[in-house]
């Protein structure tokens, strides 16, 4: 056998002894996925060029709608360590999603101004919901015995097969009755993925002791915890490469169906990409650690801007761009939540992650802004901010301890 199929079998051999805790919960994000992903696949440019909100605009609800959620995931997690129940938190998470979702739907039947506000409030508080079920669901798959890399990988691939399987889905919606056919779909798989959690995966018990903030991170592991902010300021929403597609393909086709047909086969493209690199990485990590896992991540996209800023927004370079922010996306948030499993006490993973979350929220949200106002003056100005973002965060990585 090849060397290099070897190594490709080796990676994923080990899949088949993932718990079954893990697979019940990638179900269940795979699922939410399908429904999150249909929509993102058409939202950008539903919102900036059907309801008219500028680049500056979409900037401001993306970081403002990774702030809320990001602000719950800190709140949530102590929370479902002492009081709530991680499966109780998520579960409530999970089903606020589902019924804010319902608002895409009744935008299309709604004026423009009123179809603006039913959406942004649908989009916030799609991540309200998230930031309530994220934390719980990551603390459970922190409690999972085994290398935290590969968990968090077929995790993350799992999620991210949802939101290939989403967009494709939602084409044949898209055509035949425009963007209510794909809003309306998209409730289906999420009141799927609410019965899936219910149903199959026990509640664990709660930790009861309360572990002091300071004291979820050994001291020289919150290094990391600073390092994963600065590198959230730099790393953008998938919204502004999306946008840049559909400005692009104007060129080569007039019909808006098929324009946005275009952006969301992109947007599969990024997650296929994305799904694939996830549990190599996953593997990787384990072997390399967090320290050199988070260097390489932050090297990447410092890498990916540079190579994007100099080339141009042209339809082959969009195309690129897509590609290789997909491959960044699984680099970053599996590495993120691995490494802060590996550096929380035990007892404090809610906690641990709530905190995480919530420092990387608040970075996304001044990060979203400053890009989406740079993005409005020259993309290559968005991208520079980016990639000074990531080279900032390398030397804070390689001063945190090996684990």
């Amino acid at each position: 056998m090849p060397h290099f199929l070897y190594n490709l079998w080796n990676t994923y051999s080990a899949v088949g002894r993932i718990p079954r805790k893990v697979w019940v919960l990638g179900l269940t994000s795979f699922f939410t996925d399908v429904s999150t992903e249909s929509i993102m696949s058409v939202f950008p440019v539903y919102l900036y060029y059907f309801l008219g909100l500028g680049a500056y605009g979409l900037g401001i609800v993306e970081g403002l709608a990774e702030f809320i959620s990001s602000v719950l995931k800190g709140l949530s997690g102590p929370l479902v360590d002492r009081f709530w129940g991680r499966k109780k938190g998520a579960l409530f998470g999970y089903g606020l999603s589902t019924a804010f979702k319902s608002l895409f739907l009744l935008s299309t039947y709604l004026p423009g101004a009123a179809a603006l506000k039913a959406v942004i409030a649908a989009r916030l508080g799609d991540r309200l919901g998230k930031g309530i079920r994220t934390s719980p669901r990551d603390a459970m798959l922190a409690s999972v015995e085994g290398e935290k890399g590969r968990i968090f990988g077929i995790h993350r691939a799992m999620d991210q097969a949802g939101a290939v399987v989403g967009p494709l889905l939602a084409i044949p919606f898209l055509y035949a009755f425009g963007f209510r056919g794909v809003f309306a779909f998209a409730l289906i798989p999420s009141v799927i993925a609410v019965l899936i959690l219910g149903l199959g995966v026990p509640e664990e018990p709660r930790y009861g002791r309360r572990v002091p903030i300071i004291q979820t991170f050994r001291a020289a592991n919150w290094r990391y915890i600073l390092g994963i902010s600065v590198l959230s300021a730099g790393v953008f929403s998938i919204a502004f490469p999306l946008i840049a597609v559909f400005g692009e393909s104007a060129r080569l086709l007039v019909d808006v169906r098929g324009r946005l047909t275009v952006v969301m086969l992109f947007f599969v493209l990024q997650n296929v990409l994305y799904t694939a690199s996830s549990y190599p990485f996953g593997r990787m990590l384990d072997a390399l650690g967090p320290r050199n896992s988070l260097i390489v991540t932050a090297a990447f996209l410092l890498c990916m801007d540079l190579l994007v800023a100099s080339l141009g927004l042209g339809m082959f370079q969009v195309a690129l761009f897509v590609s290789l922010y997909g491959v960044f996306m699984a680099f970053f948030e599996v590495g993120r939540r691995a490494a802060t499993a590996l550096i929380t006490e035990h007892g404090a993973y809610g906690q641990g992650m709530g905190i995480m979350h919530l420092s990387s929220g608040l970075s996304l949200l001044a990060g979203n802004t400053v890009f989406g106002y740079l993005w409005s003056r020259a993309p290559w100005m968005a991208l520079a901010f980016s990639a000074s973002m990531a080279a900032l965060s390398i030397p804070i990585f390689a001063l945190s301890a090996r684990k």
